[in-house]
C-alpha cells in the first residue's frame, strides 16, 4: 500500500514560570501556565514544592496550547508553596 504520512517531528516540555502564594485551608493559589508557543499540546503535569499544608488542586489544559495548575491550602494558617506547570508539546 501506499505510505503513510510522516509521524510526529519531535517532543519537547516546556516549563512555566513557577507561582509561589501562601494561602488559607481551602483558598486557592494563583494559577501556573506553560504555553507550547509553536507546537501541539499533548499533555502535561506540574510540581508543588511545598512544606507541609498545600496539595495540587488542578492541572489540566486550559486552552488548546496551554497547561493550567494550582494549588489549595489544607491546612490551617498560612501554607505556602511553590507550583510549576509543564507543557509536553509535539513540533517544533
Amino acid at each position: 500500500g501506499p505510505t503513510g504520512p510522516a509521524g510526529v517531528a519531535s517532543t519537547h516540555i516546556e516549563t512555566g514560570t513557577p507561582v509561589t502564594a501562601t494561602v488559607s485551608q481551602g483558598v486557592v493559589s494563583g494559577n501556573a501556565t506553560a504555553t507550547c508557543a509553536t507546537a501541539v499540546l499533548l499533555g502535561g503535569g506540574a510540581s508543588l514544592s511545598t512544606s507541609t499544608g498545600v496539595a495540587v488542586h488542578a492541572s489540566f489544559p486550559s486552552s488548546s496550547s496551554t497547561w493550567t495548575a494550582n494549588f489549595v491550602g489544607t491546612g490551617p494558617g498560612s501554607n505556602s508553596g511553590t507550583i510549576t506547570a509543564y507543557a509536553i508539546c509535539s513540533g517544533p
